[in-house]
């Protein structure tokens, strides 16, 4: 265990209390430095994820990567930083993925860090994020990622309930009509794929399933979902 792990973990212990403040506020900037003045930022916390055991570790490092896309996007670097980050990320969701004993909150902070990058690059600079995520029906682990990838997506982007600038409307917009070109059609058949084969085995994986479809079925072609396969399902 290196100082920025101890660090990370004095942190996270503090939450119960009874630490020393000077000691806590030593970690905390020992951290705040780290994200800010750290060339090997990046690659250093892609790093921690694959080799750390801790869930705290691992968490803030999806949290520091997460605020680094969102708030000091142009800050990084388009040589090395942003494809580091493009790859990894896919990579956690597929080939390589968090364990499944991985904690819920962890995985959601992962889809929100992608959910980040997909809404500064897609379509212009990223231009195939959904045609690389769209899950394995057969492969519980990609599906339930890609539904947690969705509902983030939704959360922090396209739901209407949730814009506080144009900017946020126009990155709405962007990410929709690239999206309804792209890859509607080939989600809402994995959708329905899903269903079918989770529907009694794996109900909750199934109305996770919904609950995403339910999110998105306002904006794209209702005939899509409205049809002779989908409707008998329901």
């Amino acid at each position: 265990m290196d100082d920025l792990e101890r660090a990370i973990l004095l942190i996270y212990d503090s939450a119960g209390g009874g630490m020393d403040p000077c000691l806590l506020q030593q970690a905390i900037d020992f951290c705040d430095r780290f994200k800010v003045g750290s060339p090997s930022f990046v690659r250093i916390c892609l790093d921690r994820l694959h080799r750390s055991p801790l869930v705290p570790v691992q968490f803030w490092c999806l949290q520091s990567l997460h605020d680094a896309i969102s708030f000091r996007y142009c800050s990084l670097s388009e040589a090395d930083d942003l494809p580091l980050l493009r790859s990894a990320l896919l990579s956690l969701f597929s080939d390589a993925p968090l364990p499944p004993s991985s904690p819920p909150f962890l995985k959601n902070k992962l889809a929100q860090a992608l959910a980040a990058l997909i809404r500064q690059e897609y379509p212009s600079i990223w231009p195939s994020p959904f045609v690389h995520l769209l899950p394995v029906p057969a492969d519980r682990s990609t599906v339930d990622m890609f539904c947690r990838l969705l509902t983030a997506l939704d959360d922090d982007l396209i739901n209407q309930d949730y814009h506080v600038s144009p900017e946020d409307v126009a990155a709405a917009t962007r990410i929709k009509d690239a999206m309804r070109i792209q890859c509607v059609p080939q989600i809402v058949r994995a959708w329905f794929d899903i269903i079918s084969l989770y529907r009694s085995t794996e109900p909750a994986l199934a109305a996770a399933t919904l609950d995403t479809m339910r999110r998105y079925i306002g904006w794209i072609d209702i005939g899509l979902v409205a049809n002779d396969a989908f409707l008998p399902s329901f």
